[in-house]
């Protein structure tokens, strides 16, 4: 019985071991989801500042 017992508390502490090493896994995948969403919103930004120059430079040149 006592060998059986044994078995289980190293099956579960492994167990616990991959969950851990799984949660950093997650945490990593969503900080670095986080930093990718900035990046992207951001060269949205860029992208939608380009464009009202661009839009001013037609514009100035129509008149």
């Amino acid at each position: 019985m006592r060998n059986l017992a044994t078995r289980a508390n190293e099956s579960t502490k492994e167990v616990h071991s991959k969950v851990e090493e799984i949660t950093s896994f997650v945490h990593t995948i969503l900080n670095a989801t986080n930093t990718s969403e900035k990046a992207l919103t951001s060269s949205r930004e860029q992208m939608e500042k380009a464009i009202a120059k661009f839009a001013s430079i037609d514009e100035a040149a129509k008149h």
